[in-house]
């Protein structure tokens, strides 16, 4: 089975397919006959898994029992398992630790190259035949203005999209350096190609029974103008080449307004001029455009030539792109450096050395021979979405592959659903690859599958319609263009299913229009699964408060950014103000947190007069402390007692222990006011804590981006039947009902970089970024910008195509009415072809503006009349620990400890050497659970064995035991990979998944520290505690033995639940887990 490998792109599709096979292959195993399969699909299941389990039987694989024999991974752990295997060729010598968020490293880089600016001319000075990448610097510098943080940042996003253009400057590198070839005019060549292609392409869009009087209203014009030119007047439309894209663009102008409409009048400023002489040709011109105003395509075309460059580099464009490849190869450079001194990788550098460890196509390493001949089967998930370097990768597997050899390719993907251009997504090779039918060299037969399974028959009808409209007619590989392929619906067609059109007002009402939808399906389809899908974040600006403040329960998926929520911004300025006595800002933000609540008038009394002291120097001054009113200086001397304290204590703990303490002491968790508070603060200490050295933060810059690059946790109290998430979040998910808001806003335009490319037909476009103080256009950046606009719309109809078919019963749309039609750029505009006439009937339904409520939490009070002041009630102290607790020594437990009355399980029956083994595979689960169990399989713990050896050497075991004791550790991890249980309990799939949790409580009065081996929760919200035991039962029943140790260590579990429901108020299920049996108990802990 280690011949077929499944490839997919993130690990969540990656558990879903290996789910899904496990479970078909178990539910055949369980049902030999096929007597439970009722369905058609269910019974075509059966029968695969039936043959899959017979070919399982009589090769002896027991899929079943070892499921970690089938070889499904994401892209990137299969590449990290090639670097692995060749750590020489790959490049990257031993295996890194990858960062899946590179900022830090980038930035770093960044800042290297630009810090050594003298070091190039030192060098010049030295080698004078060298490249002096110094001046290349001062060039860019000069170009942006000296704007030296800008160039640092704009290096920072190119070295996270090196993947995308390392090929494209080392082309153009050797290019440069290559005596028999000029770059510039190569480049500019593309250009004027470019240009000629989208001529050519409008001059055929002209319906040909219209050319004739087109030119002569068109000679007509340019004499009136005084155009003068030696092809003058004209007899046919102007060629094609770029001679005649002046020409072109005046048809252009002619024929388009600004804003690339169909003109509807016509002046002087067109070449027709008020009066009777000009009226006729006037009339005969409108009459021509009104003719041309259903050719779309023509329109577009005039549109994208208004915008066409002249192919030629302005002098100074030039001179800063000839040095760009330069320095971005020299700031890699760097970044490489950084790798290897922090032994740490980004993805893409696994991806560069997972191609290097296959070698070139004339000369393959021994790891591509090895491959060729172990894998013979590969299926691509979702290879729509594949990237031009993970193309590349897979060409390179499959060289020298034939549909004779035995070797086979699977590639799955949907083009109408590719979404992820911003991931270097590259739709145009699923298209290359179909019309080809090949990928490299191995040949593919495309099948096309139209069934849609999901949706009613009346939403399938309706995105049929609609997207033939919004989809271009033919697909296109380098514009990114996908035609419509309409599905045939499964289901049947049922009432009140469909799409429906809600005509909305402002964004207030649009707000409360989804509520009021939500209360509607709530009340008619109860129990259902409803989706709130938006395009971005900001488009939920209105809707998720409202949601708020009317105790409407949901669960958001990556919406809120972490440091947004008030109460991080609070203890950000915690840190800040603990850190930096003189931190002005930070000090009056602690002094009207919740926590302490000073008004505005005691804040003024306090600091509005002093502007040199400090605010600390300020609040323990008495003679300021005694102008406050009798509330605020209480207020004050409460938060002065922590602070004071607070700094007896600096560098004495660890960083996240004293800023927490302090944070409790101050009553922080008491101003907590919604579901998922708790975990954002948890979220939040856990980074701090990451950031620790020594007491103080490693680099607050640093810790600020991290807090700034996580979300808020969702809400413990809401089940999943209300989501909100974006489009992209959504894919590949289902619901009952699906709301679209937000649809009339315009997509952002993306900023500038510092490099901007595209590889189209005609060969690359290249061109810097614009100069902040240059008065002229950047007439290519810009014409590439266009481009790439273009392809992006194209994802734009794709995207729009995800959202409308996530639902299963009901769509429902929002239809802004507050502009008679919507703005270009907008999802609406997509739609308005199809939704027009329908809303033109219900547009006075849109009701008035919404009005905003507050809503204060619990114990909560204003301070000052007309300002919302949340803090803590004056008389607020910490509260009393609920029973007396016995701190002394022997009362602190854990789960080390004597049995005793709070049944904790002494290893009575184990040797000292068994209890050494349940060390060693704790540890190594512990590091399992870390990195991903994805990237382990059997022959990774088997080259542990030295590592085993040595661990169970330091915790004492003997000479005599230490090979036994080793492989029982070996056992115990292969048996956890080979056992689906096993497996899901090590997924990081779950939510909020830790491993060696130190949690303390008080049970029965007494302090309890207690360590868990693996919680997480599911995902239907159930939060689970797995303990592991390394027990062996040689002899007898194990069902027996597995039943006795679940009531032997029923106790203990419990009293884990018991402390773990102080915390929170999640179901908990309690799971003993025993990896060397492959067995498994588990019950529900009692309700606290």
């Amino acid at each position: 089975p280690e011949e077929i490998v499944a490839i997919t792109f993130t690990r969540k599709a990656a558990a879903e397919m290996r789910e899904r096979i496990l479970d078909s292959l178990k539910s055949a195993e369980s049902d030999p006959g096929g007597e439970r399969r009722q369905s058609l699909r269910d019974r075509e299941r059966w029968l695969i898994a039936r043959d899959v389990l017979r070919r399982s039987d009589e090769l002896g694989w027991r899929l079943t029992g070892n499921p970690a024999r089938t070889r499904i991974q994401t892209v990137d752990s299969f590449c990290s398992r090639l670097v692995r295997q060749m750590p020489v060729l790959s490049r990257l010598g031993g295996q890194p630790e990858i960062v899946e968020d590179a900022t830090e490293l980038y930035r770093q880089a960044a800042e290297n190259l630009l810090a050594h600016l003298e070091d190039g001319r030192d060098q010049a000075e030295k080698d004078p035949g060298g490249e002096n990448w110094s001046d290349s610097i001062g060039i860019l510098l000069e170009h942006l203005d000296n704007n030296l943080p800008r160039i640092r940042e704009l290096i920072v996003v190119m070295l996270g999209k090196r993947d995308q253009w390392q090929e494209y400057v080392v082309g153009m590198q050797r290019a440069k350096e290559d005596p028999d070839l000029d770059l510039r005019k190569i480049l500019e060549d593309n250009v004027a190609s470019q240009i000629e292609s989208v001529l050519e392409k409008a001059r055929a869009a002209f319906p040909d029974d219209s050319i004739r009087g087109f030119v002569r209203a068109l000679n007509v014009a340019m004499e009136n103008l005084e155009i003068s030119d030696s092809g003058l007047p004209l007899e046919d439309l102007p060629g094609t080449g770029v001679d005649c894209l002046s020409l072109w663009q005046l048809i252009a102008s002619l024929c388009l307004t600004g804003g690339g409409t169909w003109r509807k009048t016509l002046n002087k400023n067109q070449g027709f001029p008020p009066g009777e002489p000009g009226r006729l040709h006037k009339e005969r011109f409108l009459k021509l455009l009104e003719g041309f105003s259903a050719n779309e395509s023509l329109r577009e075309l005039l549109e994208q030539t208004m915008a066409l460059p002249e192919p030629r580099y302005s002098e100074e464009d030039w001179t800063v792109l000839e040095v760009l490849p330069v320095l971005l190869q020299l700031a890699y450079a760097n970044l490489r450096m950084l790798f290897k001194e922090r032994n740490q990788v980004d993805f893409a550098e696994i991806s560069f050395g997972a191609f290097n460890a296959l070698g070139g196509e004339d000369e393959p390493t021994d790891l591509a021979l090895y491959l060729d001949h172990r894998i013979r089967h590969i299926l691509v998930d979702e290879y729509q979405d594949i990237s031009n370097g993970q193309y590349r990768l897979l060409d390179r597997l499959t060289a020298g592959w034939t549909e004779l050899d035995g070797h086979s390719l699977f590639l799955v993907g949907d083009p109408m659903q590719s979404i992820y251009r911003f991931r270097d997504a590259e739709v145009g090779l699923f298209i290359k690859t179909w019309n080809e039918k090949r990928l490299g060299q191995m040949p593919v037969e495309p099948r096309r599958i139209t069934v849609n399974f999901r949706s009613d028959a009346a939403l399938v009808e309706w995105v049929n319609r609609a997207f033939l409209l919004i989809f271009p007619a033919d697909s296109d590989s380098h514009m990114g263009a996908v035609g419509f392929t309409p599905a045939k619906a499964f289901q049947s067609r049922e009432e009140d299913c469909g799409t429906i059109l809600h005509p909305v007002g402002d964004d207030g009402h649009e707000a409360d229009r989804v509520l009021e939808i939500i209360s509607r399906i709530r009340e008619s389809f109860p129990g259902d699964s409803v989706a709130i899908l938006v395009r971005s974040r900001p488009h939920l600006r209105e809707i998720i408060p409202l949601m708020v403040r009317s105790n409407t329960l949901f669960r958001a998926v990556e919406i809120e950014e972490l440091n947004t929520d008030s109460m991080i911004q609070d203890l950000i300025a915690l840190v800040r103000a603990l850190h930096h006595e003189a931190d002005r800002v930070a000090w009056l933000a602690v002094l009207r947190a919740p926590w302490c609540g000073l008004n505005l008038e005691d804040l003024l009394r306090l600091v509005g007069g002093n502007r040199h002291d400090t605010v600390w120097r300020c609040m323990t001054d008495s003679s300021l402390t005694a102008t406050l009113s009798d509330d605020g200086r209480g207020r004050l001397e409460r938060l002065c007692r922590v602070m004071q304290r607070a700094f007896e204590l600096q560098g004495r703990m660890s960083l996240r222990r004293w800023v927490e303490g302090v944070w409790i002491n101050l009553g922080g968790p008491a101003t907590l006011k919604f579901g998922n508070d708790l975990v954002n603060a948890e979220t939040f200490f856990d980074v701090l804590d990451e950031m620790d050295r020594g007491g103080d933060l490693r680099d607050r810059s640093v810790f600020y981006d991290r807090i700034g690059a996580l979300y808020a946790g969702a809400d413990v109290r809401a089940d999943d039947t209300l989501q909100v998430m974006t489009i992209h979040k959504a894919k590949g998910l289902e619901f009952d009902h699906v709301i679209l808001p937000g649809l009339s806003r315009r997509r952002r335009n993306p900023s500038g970089q510092l490099l901007l490319w595209s590889d189209t037909s005609d060969g690359l476009l290249v061109a810097p970024i614009k100069s902040p103080v240059q008065d002229s256009p950047a007439p290519i950046y810009e014409f590439i910008q266009n481009y790439e606009r273009r392809r992006q719309d194209y994802e734009e109809s794709r995207l729009l195509y995800v959202a409308t078919t996530r639902a299963r019963k009901q769509l429902h749309v929002m239809v802004s009415s507050g502009q008679p039609k919507p703005a270009k750029g907008s999802m609406l505009s997509k739609l308005w072809p199809v939704v027009e006439s329908e809303y033109s009937g219900q547009a006075g339904e849109a009701g008035p503006d919404s009005a905003d409520d507050g809503r204060d939490a619990p114990g909560m009070n204003d301070g000052t009349a007309g300002v919302a002041l949340r803090r803590l009630d004056s008389e607020w102290s910490l509260p009393k620990p609920p029973l007396p607790v016995d701190w002394s020594p022997s009362f602190l437990l854990d789960e080390t400890d004597q049995e005793g009355e709070f049944g904790v399980i002494k290893f009575k029956w184990a040797g000292q050497t068994i209890k050494h083994v349940g060390t060693i595979v704790h540890r190594c689960l512990q590091q399992m659970a870390a990195e991903g169990i994805e990237r382990w399989d059997a022959a990774r713990i088997s080259g542990w064995r030295g590592y085993f050896r040595d661990s169970l050497f330091s915790v004492g075991v003997g000479e005599d035991s230490i090979e036994e004791a080793g492989e029982l550790v070996r056992l115990a991890l292969t048996a956890t990979l080979e056992d689906p249980k096993g497996r899901w309990i090590m997924s990081n799939e779950h939510g909020e998944a830790k491993s060696e949790y130190a949690l303390s409580g008080i049970c029965q009065g007494n302090l309890v520290n207690i360590v868990i081996d693996r919680t997480f929760v599911d995902r239907n919200g159930t939060r689970w505690i797995v303990d592991y035991k390394t027990s062996r039962h040689e002899s007898g029943d194990v069902d027996d033995f597995l039943d006795n140790q679940q009531e032997r260590y029923r106790d203990q579990m419990e009293r884990y639940a018991e402390i773990m429901s102080s915390f929170e108020t999640r179901p908990i299920r309690l799971g003993l887990y025993f990896p060397l049996l492959k067995g498994w108990r588990e019950w529900g802990a009692p309700e606290q």
